[in-house]
């Protein structure tokens, strides 16, 4: 498209398994800050659908979408 724009633009961020929901309107993806040794990444959701809002949903694992 022509909106196009960056959702991760954290440096010292690692973001990684990025996961389109069936609709496209959610984006899955792990997140880790390599920065921060002694915690776990997180699985955060971005929301497309309005202005790209991210959260964390879970920390550790791997993103998928479960139908």
């Amino acid at each position: 498209g022509s909106q196009v724009r960056p959702l991760t633009t954290e440096p010292g961020v690692h973001h990684a398994s990025p996961v389109w929901s069936p609709d496209g309107r959610y984006l899955l993806y792990f997140r880790n800050d390599i920065r921060q040794t002694d915690r776990q990444g997180a699985i955060m959701l971005a929301d497309l659908g309005t202005d790209g809002h991210t959260m964390a949903i879970v920390e550790g694992n791997w993103p998928a979408w479960i139908p």
